[in-house]
């Protein structure tokens, strides 16, 4: 009996079978749960297509550094956010 015998006897076997079955389902469940996960926080899932250095200057009103194509470096900051104004202090909201 030869490899291709015994991998067709392990494949066409009914454990087998419902092992690949079952694989076949929690991949599926899977995939459901990773789109309900980016369609309820589809604001988090733009924040994935934006600059990560000024997203992290907005939030902390810090200077982000970075070289160019000439090596030079680059010093920008970018103003501080006012979070009272966004932020209604009073609700805490």
């Amino acid at each position: 009996m030869g490899i291709k015998e015994i991998f067709l006897e392990t494949y066409n076997s009914k454990p087998f079978q419902i092992t690949i079955d079952l694989a076949r389902i929690f991949l599926v469940f899977f995939a459901i749960l990773i789109l309900l996960e980016l369609v309820t926080n589809i604001e988090q899932v733009k924040i994935l297509g934006n600059d990560p250095c000024r997203l992290c200057e907005n939030k902390t009103g810090g200077i982000c550094s970075y070289f160019n194509s000439s090596t030079e470096l680059i010093h920008y900051k970018i103003p501080t956010i006012n979070w009272s104004e966004i932020v209604n202090v009073s609700d805490g909201r």
